[in-house]
């Protein structure tokens, strides 16, 4: 749970007198012999007060909702901004979320994961308080979990996002999310990238899909530059021929590993209709990159690492290996804070692939042997120019 800001002292402050006035002098409670209904949702005792002597005050509640708003910041924010979670969604403003659903009778682990418990207990919250169960945290929403009242002119049904093409931007504008990553600095590996192939085409080609990133970014809350790192390094930015057609899509979406029904499932979540598999179009680029993130966010959970704005080189570490090496591997560039994706005690700026298997033309297996891999660039080297010219 996050730490409640020092603004909130004055909160507590007033909080704390209405409690002892209220120790004062309590009305005697009268026990009726009339039984109470229960009901099987555990969220229906928020939807209607009770009618006695101690029903929450105006005052006690609009303290409470600046409490419970305080400690929801991610969340706050996010709705805010008009990014509103969803099923799928991995991130902090889920931690918020799943502790404030916990507060009104929720039994869920917080984990930051929008899953199908998570999904389901904000469903039945949703019911109990008369908002349309569409499993989406929108304004409407997020005031009933915070204890705050319904405002009139507040919208009741939050739309999916429709799709965008690439070069234009919606009313809260593509502007993604941006990365603090925090690692060891390697000043002459990432000079010596800069004079590469892919090193000088961050400058011109990956100019080009910046929209399409930080669309990506803003409706699966990966920083865009990560999802521009998968981008460059998987098929140069789309110019590399071989997999920037095809099931790739140029972001390395191995049909072994993502199967166009989890895409779809997946893009079905963020409203961009079905994937456009094999095709080289704009719109497929976007679909490509919001399946690449979440691909990301799942292969960075399997070695136990969480996407988010801010990260440090193990995370990093573990969550692009994770992407390009399976699980096993991730958990151990995690755990060691480096892998061949990533090492910045390498002058070289090129990574020396360990081996392995990749997937030639027609879909056909084949055999990678270790080698110095020049036409790819590590990530503590690749990401720093990226982030020079996204922003």
């Amino acid at each position: 749970m996050p730490r409640i800001s020092n603004n909130t002292s004055s909160a507590r402050t007033e909080l704390d007198t209405i409690n002892r006035s209220r120790e004062v002098s309590r009305p005697t409670r009268t026990t009726s012999t009339t039984s109470t209904t229960n009901t099987s949702n555990s969220f229906a005792t928020n939807a209607t007060p009770r009618s006695t002597s101690n029903a929450t005050t105006p005052a006690r509640a609009g303290v409470q909702r600046e409490l419970a708003e305080a400690s929801a910041p991610h969340l706050k924010s996010r709705v805010e901004q008009g990014r509103y979670l969803r099923k799928g969604d991995n991130n902090l403003a889920v931690n918020d979320l799943q502790s404030l659903l916990n507060r009104s009778g929720a039994s869920l682990g917080v984990d930051g994961d929008f899953g199908r418990k998570t999904d389901r207990a904000l469903r039945d919250f949703q019911t109990a308080n008369n908002l349309k169960a569409d499993g989406v945290v929108g304004p409407a929403t997020f005031r009933a979990l915070t204890g705050a009242a319904p405002q009139n002119n507040e919208p009741r049904q939050v739309e999916r996002p429709s799709y965008v093409e690439p070069g234009t931007t919606n009313t809260n504008g593509a502007n993604g999310l941006r990365g603090n990553f925090t690692f060891a600095n390697n000043a002459r590996g990432i000079e010596a990238a800069r004079r590469t192939d892919l090193g000088q085409k961050v400058g011109t080609e990956m100019t080009k899909h910046l929209d399409a990133y930080k669309r990506a970014s803003e409706l699966t809350g990966v920083p865009a530059e990560l999802i521009a790192a998968i981008h460059g390094n998987e098929s140069q930015f789309g110019t590399y021929r071989s997999s920037s057609r095809g099931p790739e899509s140029g972001f390395g979406l191995d049909p072994r590993f993502v199967s166009t029904s989890w895409g779809n499932d997946k893009l079905q979540q963020h409203g961009l209709g079905s994937w456009q598999r094999g095709q080289a179009g704009d719109r497929s680029v976007l679909q490509s990159a919001v399946i690449a993130a979440e691909h990301l966010k799942r292969q960075a959970g399997y070695a136990g690492v969480t996407i988010k704005p801010t990260m440090n080189q193990n995370e990093l570490a573990g969550a692009v290996t994770g992407y390009v090496q399976g699980n096993r591997a991730g958990r151990n560039a995690r755990n060691r804070g480096e892998s061949w994706l990533f090492r910045p005690s390498d002058a070289n700026p090129h990574p020396y692939h360990p081996g392995g298997t990749s997937v030639g033309r027609g879909g056909r297996t084949i055999r990678v042997a270790p080698s110095r891999k020049d036409g790819l660039l590590r990530w503590d080297t690749l990401l720093p120019l990226i982030q020079e010219k996204m922003w």
